[in-house]
């Protein structure tokens, strides 16, 4: 509910009147002039709508994902992740717990991974994450210590994207949602 929840999204116009036509939420104008902190936000909106008026279709990407992989599938995606250039990886923990419910990586922008933590797929994800690979956390501060925690050990761990965001952009949020919101479809 709101248009926080929504806004960077590129959805269809609902409408019978505007079938076809896509829409870009973001701010109400008045909105930004009661709260000039919604300005930058809103600035990235705005750029996004000149970029999309280019051409009527979405052209949203298409995405892999592999959730849970097992046997040989997670044999085979293991090796794959191990030798990727680059990895997106991130944690899901349970609140104030340094329980791992997962782990996520992305070897490229349109494929993601999702490994369950646990007993079996510990070995699996400690190689992943001493792999060659570099490493890309958003938050990795808490990620990698929750990571050490749990007797895992990172290596090659190059940038942060929260931190990135921080230093290129410090006027705008640094939330995942909101990073992803403005330099992904």
């Amino acid at each position: 509910s709101g248009i926080s929840a929504w806004r960077g999204s590129i959805l269809d116009c609902t409408l019978p009147e505007c079938e076809g036509v896509k829409v870009v939420t973001t701010y109400h104008p008045s909105y930004v002039l009661r709260d000039r902190q919604a300005y930058p936000i809103f600035d990235q909106d705005i750029k996004r709508v000149v970029l999309d008026s280019a051409f009527r279709e979405k052209r949203l990407p298409e995405r892999n994902y592999i959730i849970d992989p097992q046997g040989l599938a997670l044999e085979e995606w293991t090796q794959r992740l191990c030798e990727a250039e680059y990895l997106g990886t991130d944690i899901e923990t349970a609140m104030k717990s340094k329980h791992i419910w997962c782990i996520a990586f992305a070897p490229n922008p349109s494929t993601g991974v999702c490994i369950p933590f646990n007993d079996y797929t510990r070995p699996f994800i400690q190689r992943i994450l001493s792999s060659p690979a570099k490493k890309i956390f958003h938050f990795g501060q808490f990620d990698t210590e929750q990571l050490w925690l749990n007797g895992m050990e990172v290596e090659n761990y190059i940038h942060d994207t929260l931190f990135m965001q921080h230093i290129l952009a410090p006027e705008l949020p640094r939330s995942l949602d909101f990073i992803t919101s403005i330099y992904t479809r």
